[in-house]
């Protein structure tokens, strides 16, 4: 029986040290944090994400990441709860020329339109509105809904 021949290409791949890598992806997140600390609200949380993308561009993730991971509504209507509960792109920090390396960061709202907001026009913010808060608050605390 004959085994197949890999390619060196392939056998490059195989014989990766994912723990080295690992080690360098570490350090250098380190450092690029040290310079580049996330921006500070009481009101959010920012999360950074290290990705390496075929084709999106680190910006155009982020724009994703951060509707995804909140309402899930691109483009919510303008001065609504929804739109208050979005979660928005705040940089990206490229590895190299391409963009599709590197650190991104989304900030998510912590209970902004909850803590801080009355509702529409004085009066206080509707069921349904309440009900998708509280959904966007188990989302973001990542427990499930009873």
């Amino acid at each position: 029986m004959s085994a197949k021949v890999a390619g060196d290409r392939t056998l490059d791949i195989l014989w990766m040290d994912l723990d080295e890598r690992e080690a360098a992806l570490r350090q250098l997140v380190e450092e690029v944090l040290t310079e580049n600390p996330p921006p500070s609200d009481p009101d959010a949380v920012v999360a950074t994400y290290f990705l390496a993308l075929r084709s999106k561009s680190l910006k155009q993730a982020a724009d994703e990441i951060a509707y995804h991971a909140t309402s899930g509504i691109h483009n919510p209507p303008a001065g609504t709860l929804l739109q208050e509960c979005t979660g928005w792109a705040v940089g990206t920090i490229p590895f190299d020329s391409t963009g599709r390396i590197g650190l991104l960061r989304a900030l998510a709202a912590l209970g902004l339109a909850i803590t801080r907001r009355t509702g529409h026009g004085g009066a206080g913010p509707t069921a349904a509105e309440n009900a998708r808060l509280e959904e966007l608050a188990l989302r973001i605390l990542s427990v499930p809904a009873a």
